[in-house]
């Protein structure tokens, strides 16, 4: 089942390199002709996405493919042979492991330099504007609620029927009780994708989970051999 998954990843991933030719070739980000009319070489490497992204509201991230981990793992030999010969050269000829090469096209962006007293004056109005913000939500919901009961108290009390009395009982039940589900739902997502702490062990389910990751891959090597 493995192998045929990863033919099939293969095949998707080869489609889509050729589909990424294709855009960049019929979809160039500055697109001019000759004077005979003919499409000069396209010299870019990249599909201009700018504007449908923020069409969409999207980062650059969104279109970034992520690596299958199979490329690593079937080739772990060699990658590390490969390391050690070239750590092993570069001892010898250098007498260290690693070079920085400096990017010739890296931007350096200055930055403004923030004191820790202008840190403290940044949060501190921030705090100020929230507690403020609290306090009148507070005092607005209070004023509401002190209106509505004034209009109750003004009008006439009028005695409910019962079957309306038990209508509005199981409204209320069952809008609260679909709350509380949402709520939970909500909790369970954040939980799911990494956003929260699971309420129960997570050290012992990460053990758990690895343990499953490593007698999965001796399983798959067994099969290999």
């Amino acid at each position: 089942k493995r192998i045929l998954v990863k033919r099939v990843l293969e095949l998707v991933i080869r489609r889509v390199l050729e589909l990424k030719n294709e855009l960049v070739k019929w979809n160039p980000p500055y697109s001019y002709k000759n004077a005979d009319g003919v499409d000069q070489s396209f010299p870019w490497e990249y599909v201009d996405l700018d504007e449908l992204l923020k069409v969409l509201k999207l980062s650059s991230d969104a279109l970034e493919v992520p690596i299958p981990k199979y490329f690593k793992e079937d080739n772990a030999l060699q990658i590390e042979q490969r390391d050690r010969y070239v750590s092993g050269y570069m001892k010898q000829k250098h007498g260290t492991d690693e070079i920085f090469i400096p990017d010739p096209y890296d931007t350096i962006t200055t930055v403004e330099t923030m004191t820790i007293d202008r840190a403290i004056d940044i949060i501190q109005r921030n705090e100020r504007g929230r507690q403020g913000y609290e306090r009148a939500m507070l005092v607005k919901d209070k004023r509401e609620k002190e209106r509505q009961g004034r209009l109750y108290e003004a009008s006439t009390k009028i005695e409910m029927d019962h079957d309306i009395a038990a209508t509005h009982i199981q409204r209320m039940l069952k809008g609260f009780s679909s709350q509380n589900e949402a709520i939970k739902e909500r909790e369970n997502e954040l939980m799911f994708i990494g956003m929260k702490t699971r309420k129960d062990n997570v050290e012992i389910l990460s053990y758990e989970l690895n343990m499953a990751h490593v007698k999965r891959k001796q399983e798959q090597l067994e099969n290999k051999l």
